[in-house]
């Protein structure tokens, strides 16, 4: 008498599969969700340090006073050094429809002395307010939020000016504290504000965060240094100059990231080098501002340093001249 194989899964057999199926997914669902937020906060920090990098190319070439983050065109400055890469200004991590990033309200007033001082992070305004102090208080509030502020695993992704990144708890960049205003916010060059007081005594505010320790002179106060150190090699105590080996060569003609200026003492953003000779033109020229189109108005003021136009006609009240709006 000849026995039927059994062909298929009994129904306990199969209620097994099912549950093991199911642990496994909840064991690996977490992991795969860490993973994807993680993805989101690098490319979020990403997109910052492309907003800072523009920023300082924009700085090379634009008066510092048109780079106030208040102005109408800050942003369509910012963009011309983008390529056209309009997602920068979207953080994967905001909501959909909300502002991703706000830009320090003295981000114009920044220079290399401000290595460890905010530019941007993630925030619901264009602008982080923290002069006034009522707005100051306004800024905390809005900070202090995981929807628009807080969203990479409960931190803010905040850029510096030397183009580093980090991820911050409200506590490390609030600048309701006297200190952290003063170490993180407030470029070197400007006073605090009337309100803010900071603790007495010898130590006052402890360098906790390590701004200020990197800290290049910039004579001619164009944005570049005198003589660019790598800030893995900068040493606080060493006098640098030409002759030491740490010192980067000096820039060429439209360089101004990771190199020293051709001309130290004397302005001159672009960099300019006719001869290529690594003395800036405005050196060789006997000093004196910079200007690149020779129609007597120096690049610092000009309104379109490349094209001359004497008559700096400006139309739309853009801040570009009419010559350039027509390139």
């Amino acid at each position: 008498m000849s026995s039927r194989s059994r062909v298929g899964f009994t129904l306990v057999e199969l209620l097994i599969v099912i549950v093991v199926v199911v642990i496994l997914m909840a064991l690996l669902l977490p992991a795969v969700q860490s993973s994807r937020a993680s993805a989101r906060s690098a490319s979020c920090q990403n997109n910052l340090r492309q907003l800072c990098f523009a920023l300082k190319k924009a700085s090379a070439n634009i008066p510092l006073e048109k780079l106030n983050p208040n102005g109408d065109n800050f942003r369509q400055y910012l963009s011309e050094y983008m390529e056209g890469a309009e997602d920068i200004w979207n953080s994967p991590g905001a909501s959909e429809g909300e502002n991703s990033y706000g830009f320090n309200e003295r981000v114009h007033r920044l220079g290399t002395e401000d290595a460890g001082k905010i530019v941007a992070l993630t925030y619901p305004e264009p602008v982080a307010r923290w002069v006034d102090p009522t707005e100051r208080q306004d800024f905390k509030s809005k900070a202090n939020s995981t929807e628009t502020c807080l969203i990479h695993f409960g931190k803010a992704n905040v850029v510096f000016y030397d183009g580093h990144t980090e991820s911050l708890d409200l506590a490390d960049f609030d600048p309701t504290e006297p200190c952290i205003l003063k170490e993180r916010w407030l470029p070197t060059r400007d006073p605090l504000p009337n309100d803010v007081v900071l603790p007495e005594g010898p130590d006052g505010c402890a360098d906790s965060f390590g701004s200020g320790s990197y800290t290049l002179p910039d004579t001619d106060n164009d944005g570049i240094p005198d003589y660019y150190v790598d800030p893995d090699d900068y040493d606080p105590g060493v006098t640098y100059d030409t002759d030491h080996p740490d010192v980067a060569d000096p820039c060429t003609p439209g360089q101004t990231e990771n190199c020293s200026d051709n001309c130290p003492d004397d302005e001159n953003p672009d960099q300019a080098d006719a001869d290529g000779n690594g003395t800036g033109d405005a050196c060789e020229s006997g000093g004196g501002p910079v200007d690149t189109d020779g129609d007597t108005i120096p690049d610092s003021s000009d309104n379109c340093p490349y094209v001359d136009n004497p008559g700096q006609e400006n139309d739309d009240s853009d801040d570009i001249g009419n010559v350039c709006d027509n390139c």
